[in-house]
């Protein structure tokens, strides 16, 4: 479907995104996820032909939109955009908004195509209001119909929902995402919020500034990858619910608060960080390590939990159901049970 290899792009001479090679399906939907200034709307721009491409290839449906020879203007690459701000006209109405891109139909396809949109996005009855009229969460739903309509091959969304309030932007999420499905097609998104990501994604991409690494993709999976086996430590860090120590290895073991615990990697001895997260603790009586809970931090369905034995501390998200068990100054056992996928040499 979309190809992209080893793309580099940017501006004037300042490289922003390098060695970018990914493959976008058909229907699905990928998620460019990181931290402000990763280069996230410069890769969105330079697929839509908006920035210069400095080095590499763009392939869609196996035709060149870009190589040394190619550059395909933005109009005609068959990919639709939509903006952060949404960018609807205000003097026309959302049958008209939708219509626009529609131009070269007859009026009766024209007007079949915007009524089977405006019944997918769930907003019939609006067909004749103008923007000023519709909450943001309309506005979001028509500026995607509205890039839908001409049936681009890819929808590109550069943070759609940043404009709305938290509650709001999970629920729209799911809906583009059921709209896109519909339409069979493929999208990609741009945001910092992993959680949109994950209600969105079927692929995530995670970037990071050049001044970081060598290449600005630091991992690509499915959400349940990037979350469960992050590749480094940066990706760990990112999808943060973790808490990190301080280690060293020896002989592949370490030890962790008063245990020994076997490393996997033979070859390595040396310092190296490991992420705990909730799951690696075992609230038991019969547990072998005893913390002390020093600390507790409300957070909705959550409690930020923090424990301490000897000089060390690790802070864990635990669910209400075992944190309120817990008091501060109380006593706990547990067993740790640590993931060596979870362990970064330095």
């Amino acid at each position: 479907m979309l190809r992209l290899s080893h793309l580099n792009c940017g501006y004037d001479n300042q490289t922003v995104v390098r060695n970018v090679s990914f493959e976008l399906k058909e229907g699905e939907i990928l998620c460019l996820l990181g931290s402000s200034g990763c280069g996230k709307t410069t890769l969105l721009r330079a697929i839509a032909g908006f920035t210069q491409v400095q080095q590499g290839e763009i392939h869609l449906n196996d035709q060149p939109i870009f190589t040394k020879k190619t550059n395909i203007a933005p109009q005609n690459r068959e990919i639709g955009m939509v903006f952060q701000d949404y960018a609807l006209f205000p003097h026309l109405s959302v049958f008209d908004n939708i219509a626009f891109g529609l131009h070269k139909q007859d009026k009766q396809n024209r007007f079949e195509r915007v009524m089977e949109l405006l019944e997918l996005i769930e907003l019939s009855e609006f067909s004749q209001h103008f923007p000023h009229e519709l909450s943001g969460g309309q506005q979001q739903r028509v500026a995607l119909a509205r890039a839908l309509a001409p049936k681009p091959k890819v929808i590109l969304l550069d943070e759609p929902f940043s404009n709305l309030d938290l509650d709001r932007r999970r629920l729209l999420a799911a809906h583009v995402k059921y709209i896109l499905k519909q339409e069979n097609t493929s999208a990609i998104l741009v945001t910092h919020d992993q959680e949109e990501a994950f209600i969105m994604a079927d692929q995530v991409a995670l970037l990071t500034p050049l001044t970081h690494s060598e290449d600005s993709i630091l991992q690509m999976g499915d959400a349940q990858q990037l979350y469960s086996t992050p590749n480094s430590l940066e990706v760990a860090e990112f999808f943060g619910d973790g808490d990190f120590l301080d280690i060293k290895i020896n002989k592949q073991q370490f030890k962790l608060f008063n245990q020994y615990f076997e490393f996997s990697e033979s070859e390595y001895s040396g310092d190296a960080k490991i992420m705990l997260r909730a799951e690696n603790i075992d609230f038991s009586l019969d547990g072998n390590i005893e913390f002390i809970v020093i600390n507790k931090q409300f957070h909705g369905w959550y409690d930020d939990v923090r424990l301490s034995i000897g000089q060390t501390e690790v802070c864990l998200q635990l669910t209400r159901s075992i944190s309120n068990k817990l008091n501060v100054g109380q006593k706990i056992k547990a067993n740790v049970i640590p993931n060596n996928n979870w362990i970064y040499p330095e």
